[in-house]
């Protein structure tokens, strides 16, 4: 059943799957995890790699883990879980338990409601690589954003972010993109400049959506640009598609923290109250005129097969296609 099934929101790191993430979350039905996949968070999955595309062939070792993850959205294995996470918080010897740390907290930070999720959400972009083999094992409902490549450019180096392309090269490029293949290949042969190498990376994470985009027509992908413009109307889709109840308080949220009064386009990290108007363009204030330029230049034939396909060319709202 839907309203049961697990979420991902996923996508290219910084394309605003937080803010994403944060809405769906507010849904007293959901139980949202912060990035599970990503090794810089403390309550995560113990992974190899970062960036790790699980498959049936190498994901036994983390089944148990994830499955209790996913668990999370059912009562009885979060009450289970949170009464094990809080024993494990009374005994600092104890080995912690990612899914037990996660009930524990949970149960902490929103006891009123505790009884109230049907469903857990992953907000995750480290997950990206990983998101058909949820959909496949677990039924997940996915959401891929994707941003303006001066957006994430920018995003990046306003936060003094490295890219993450060395950790992205063990993946292949699709076979339907012969020209990435010879960049990526050349990549691996030289070091790339931190400009080169987001661009790179804007380039693989795109070519990996649109693939996405053709296999999975039943998920929901969506264009951040677009959302920050039409905030309350995307997120209705995304909610209806999601069979999730659009509350007066999480509309109110969401014209909140789209508002010009919201805040600025700033650099933070995970800025909530925003003016989600003046973020599409805030690219421009913050790379330098020949920087730009030329992610422009390099990014332009695939950004713009990628709204095409996305919006279908005719500005058509994101949203699941059953």
């Amino acid at each position: 059943m839907t309203h049961n099934r697990p979420i991902l929101v996923t996508g290219c790191p910084r394309s605003g799957t937080t803010w994403t993430g944060n809405i769906i979350g507010a849904s007293k039905s959901v139980f949202l995890v912060y990035e599970p996949f990503n090794d810089d968070v403390g309550a995560r999955l113990q992974l190899p790699d970062r960036f790790m595309a699980l498959t049936e062939a190498n994901s036994p070792p983390h089944r148990r883990e994830i499955d209790d993850m996913v668990s999370l959205g059912h009562l009885p294995s979060r009450s289970k879980l949170a009464v094990r996470g809080t024993l494990e918080r009374c005994l600092p010897a104890a080995k912690r338990y990612t899914p037990a740390r996660l009930a524990a907290r949970w149960l902490l930070r929103h006891r009123k409601d505790f009884i109230n999720p049907r469903r857990v959400c992953f907000k995750d972009p480290i997950a990206f690589y990983s998101s058909e083999w949820l959909a496949d094992t677990y039924a997940a409902q996915v959401i891929v954003m994707l941003r303006h490549p001066c957006s994430v450019v920018a995003s990046y180096l306003s936060l003094g972010w490295d890219s993450e392309i060395e950790d992205m090269l063990r993946h292949p490029v699709p076979a339907s993109r012969p020209g990435l293949a010879k960049e990526l290949t050349y990549r691996q042969r030289t070091l790339g400049d931190p400009v080169s190498d987001l661009i790179l990376q804007w380039k693989l994470f795109t070519a990996a959506t649109l693939e996405l985009h053709r296999r999975r027509r039943d998920w929901c992908f969506v264009l951040h640009d677009d959302l920050c413009l039409r905030p309350l109307e995307y997120f209705s889709a995304i909610f209806e598609s999601l069979s999730l109840e659009l509350t007066p308080g999480i509309i109110d949220r969401i014209r909140r923290e789209s508002s010009a009064q919201g805040g600025s386009a700033g650099a933070l990290q995970h800025q909530h109250q925003r003016d989600s108007k003046a973020v599409v363009d805030a690219w421009k204030g913050k790379l330098p005129p020949p920087t730009a330029q030329r992610v422009l230049e390099e990014t332009a034939e695939l950004w713009e097969e990628a709204q095409d396909a996305l919006l279908g060319g005719g500005g058509q709202l994101a949203r699941a296609r059953a």
